[in-house]
């Protein structure tokens, strides 16, 4: 839908594919893992991506070895021979965390349709395996639901609430305006996935 607007708005774009970073299992999700916006603009390219949860707000320039910041932290890019990875930092200069890697092969969307089934169904999916949803908040932090907990940041400040399992349909609907009926929350371990690297 995003690709959509931009192109809609007269913009050039292609759809890229991103292999993330699972901090549960520390590995690299399968190809195709997740798709990201490569945009044009008067013969620069800028990464959009409003589809990951701890990711950048404004458009990145792709550009290698350059701190990007932005309200919500720095953002790095380096290229490994074709491939681009994106990392988070908190702190300049230091590395922090891998977020995703990407070459620039143009996809089309219906190659996603296997890993969209994939993040239906396997056990390796953070989407089968723990309830979550994020949401980013106007100072530039975050506010994280995950399984059995709630997560605020913002900045270098991190608070982590324990909940039951009573109190998370009050949570949601206050925090995040979702109302559910009859909600029962996941929080399984995330398998890792076949092939690691």
């Amino acid at each position: 839908l995003f690709q959509w607007l931009l192109r809609a708005l007269g913009f050039h774009t292609q759809f890229l594919a991103a292999r993330v970073f699972n901090r549960f299992t520390q590995c690299y999700g399968p190809p195709l893992d997740h798709l990201v916006i490569l945009v044009d603009l008067d013969g620069q390219q800028f990464l959009c991506d409003v589809g990951f949860g701890e990711g950048f707000l404004e458009p990145l320039e792709l550009k290698p070895e350059v701190e990007q910041i932005q309200e919500g932290g720095i953002f790095w890019l380096s290229l490994e021979g074709a491939t681009w990875v994106l990392e988070y930092r908190e702190i300049s200069g230091e590395k922090e965390r891998f977020l995703y890697k990407f070459t620039l092969e143009e996809k089309k969307l219906e190659d996603f349709y296997d890993m969209c089934l994939y993040h239906q169904t396997s056990p390796c999916s953070i989407f089968t395996c723990k309830s979550f949803c994020s949401l980013h908040k106007a100072d530039g932090g975050r506010l994280t639901y995950i399984g059995h907990r709630l997560i605020s940041t913002t900045g270098k400040e991190r608070t982590e609430t324990a909940l039951q399992d009573s109190e998370i349909p009050t949570v949601l609907f206050d925090k995040f305006g979702i109302k559910l009926k009859n909600f029962e929350p996941k929080d399984e371990k995330i398998l890792p996935p076949p092939q690691q690297d």
